[in-house]
């Protein structure tokens, strides 16, 4: 059975938790025509990819944000990986980024002696990477061969794991690809209940507030702790909380008011985002 099969309880259709792995999530409220459940073992929230919903792979073409650059993010990524990184890594230390989008940690990572490789299931970014001089190329991660490139001292994923119907599998795979005591890097959206108990109460806001249907999960500390508990991680270091992307520039006054009224309920709602490295032990 998939994390994300359903299971009935006591004559009530749920879910299994893709962060716990507990038969306990029930449906809360509706995103974007997608279930949006709530696991009842561990709060963890998340919408419910059903059969017959629009495939990933149709949101991340050649015109997906996440391939634009971003002088915010670059400037951040190389901070991060200046003060926070590098002192867990060796001398010319392999590293794999895991949706590698336009190779923009690639190129950082490499400036600083790092010998890098990227893999994005979208061939438009892919292609970006190769533009640029940096070794990537697309396909399933899960079932990819890296040849004699494995193993890693560090697997990247940013803002990678919100889009996956099963995290667990990939944060798996990425442990069996790390040498013993190297490490994984992951970031996502921090997305409080506040924000998801909003959502419930106004449906259409969620495209803005949880940007789905393309986010699947909306993590909180507690929960990507224990997803990364799960795939054997340890030893973990909670990185600074904050948004490591530029916002937005483009559309008319109806869109940019529209990004300022969002911004706005996500910071009272206390929204951010979280970057953890973990470590697979010796």
């Amino acid at each position: 059975m998939s994390e994300a099969s359903p299971v009935v309880n006591s004559g009530v259709a749920m879910l299994r938790c893709a962060v716990c792995g507990a038969n306990t999530s029930r449906c809360i409220g509706v995103a974007t025509g997608m279930p949006l459940m709530r696991c009842l073992s561990c709060g963890h929230d998340f919408a419910w990819m059903f059969e017959g919903a629009v495939a990933l792979e149709t949101h991340y073409g050649e015109h997906y944000s996440g391939f634009r650059e971003d002088a915010v993010f670059a400037n951040k990524i190389r901070t991060i990986i200046d003060s926070s990184l590098l002192p867990l890594l060796p001398a010319g230390a392999s590293v794999l980024d895991v949706g590698c989008g336009n190779g923009e940690f690639l190129a950082a990572a490499a400036e600083r002696g790092c010998r890098t490789y990227g893999l994005d299931f979208s061939e438009a970014a892919a292609q970006m990477c190769r533009g640029r001089g940096l070794a990537a190329q697309s396909g399933d991660f899960l079932t990819f061969d890296f040849a004699d490139r494995a193993p890693f001292d560090l697997v990247t994923f940013w803002d990678v794991c919100e889009h996956l119907p099963n995290p667990v599998d990939f944060l798996t795979r990425a442990f069996s690809l790390i040498k013993p005591g190297g490490h994984v890097v992951v970031k996502v959206p921090l997305v409080t209940t506040k924000t998801v108990d909003l959502v419930c109460r106004v449906p259409r806001l969620a495209g803005a507030l949880l940007s789905t249907p393309s986010h699947l999960h909306f993590f909180r500390k507690p929960g990507l702790l224990r997803l990364l508990e799960r795939a054997g991680f340890g030893g973990f270091i909670w990185l600074p909380n904050e948004p490591l992307r530029g916002a937005g520039q483009t559309g008319g006054l109806k869109k940019k008011v529209t990004r300022g009224i969002r911004t706005a309920l996500q910071s009272l709602a206390g929204d951010g985002s979280l970057l953890v490295a973990a470590r697979r032990p010796l």
